[in-house]
């Protein structure tokens, strides 16, 4: 037998364009993660890193690398993961490098800071997949959240209908017809 791990958006489309989809759906089982799940694989990779007491509980595990709120923290941290436990270990680590001598451990704001080159990592991962289908989509997804932030939405409001919406409306419209005529695939989105 073999064991293939397919990210989601991967498997949607295999779904959509794989003529013998119907013959091989039985065998396709999904792979999710819940953050309790995830964060116990954190908690499991701190207490291995750091030579940590395996009998030492989460929360104090979780507790030598955190610093405040942890409902705030887990809630900042959740809702920038696509891709389950390999972009909570990048942007881990990638807020340690923004811990310092006298701050020892990540709070909010480290968080903060490292959000701005883990989404650098994940616009450059999103140009490396999907550049040569959509040219140029490094380009316009930057505009997209500049738009975004000029008009003082946050990330409460980033939803599909909201996007949609936004995209359409008059504020941003001479951007998106520069870059609808500059890439024409993106013209044919509904």
């Amino acid at each position: 037998k073999v064991c293939v791990f397919v990210k989601q958006h991967h498997m949607a489309r295999l779904r959509e364009e794989f003529e013998n989809w119907d013959q091989i759906k039985s065998n396709v089982v999904p792979f999710t993660w819940e953050w309790r799940e995830l964060e116990s694989m954190l908690c499991r990779r701190i207490r291995s890193r750091l030579k940590i007491n395996s009998q030492n509980d989460e929360s104090d595990v979780w507790n030598t690398i955190f610093n405040g709120n942890k409902d705030q923290i887990t809630q900042f941290i959740e809702r920038r993961l696509t891709n389950g436990p390999r972009d909570l270990i990048s942007l881990c680590n990638t807020a340690m490098e923004f811990t310092t001598d006298k701050q020892k451990k990540i709070d909010i704001n480290i968080l903060s800071k490292a959000e701005k080159v883990y989404s650098s990592e994940c616009l450059m991962e999103i140009q490396r997949q999907f550049n040569k289908q959509f040219k140029g989509i490094g380009e316009i997804i930057p505009a997209v959240f500049t738009a975004w932030k000029e008009k003082g939405l946050d990330e409460d409001n980033i939803e599909a209908k909201k996007m949609h919406d936004y995209l359409e409306s008059n504020l941003i419209k001479k951007k998106m017809d520069y870059y609808k005529e500059k890439y024409k695939w993106l013209s044919t989105i509904p």
